[in-house]
């Protein structure tokens, strides 16, 4: 029976998923971090085993992990209700702080992973664009100016 390794890569990141917002609702971070990090590792390396290892997959993979995980330090640290008034909310800087951190941190394996098909796309332009044009010219009427015919002060160069 053969089986997709394709399905198998989205259903243990599913479960990664819903493992690990079954701790971030329970409010145990350190496990749902665990969590989060064993299926991306795992994820690897079932990719690895079955050669479907994609570099701007793992990025985009690695990067929703960064924003998911800088949401949830965000609404765990960065925020507290407060009981009275009803509906108070403080905010605290060092959360927020640490997830803005992160957020900035989830942004380097998408702007890692792009960098790559950008900088192909302008090598493509560029060797387009430096490709030097020769004009020939057939006609007896003119003759190539020598260094000499520059220099001599006789003609105007425009």
């Amino acid at each position: 029976m053969y089986i997709d390794s394709k399905v198998i890569s989205w259903l243990i990141l599913a479960g990664g998923f819903s493992l690990y917002l079954w701790n971030i609702i329970s409010s145990e971070f350190v496990y749902a971090t665990i969590f989060m990090t064993g299926t991306i590792l795992l994820w690897m390396f079932v990719g690895f085993y079955t050669n479907t290892f994609n570099q701007t997959e793992f990025a985009k993979i690695l990067s929703a992990a960064g924003f998911l995980l800088a949401l949830s330090v965000f609404f765990l640290y960065g925020l507290e209700e407060m009981p009275y008034p009803a509906g108070a909310i403080v905010f605290h800087s060092d959360g927020i702080a640490k997830a803005l951190g992160l957020g900035i941190a989830a942004f380097l394996p998408i702007l890692f992973g792009i960098e790559n098909v950008s900088s192909s796309a302008t090598n493509k332009t560029t060797s387009k664009t430096t490709q030097k044009q020769t004009v020939v010219l057939d006609d007896q009427e003119f003759d190539l100016a020598d260094n000499n015919d520059l220099t001599s002060g006789e003609w105007d160069i425009s």
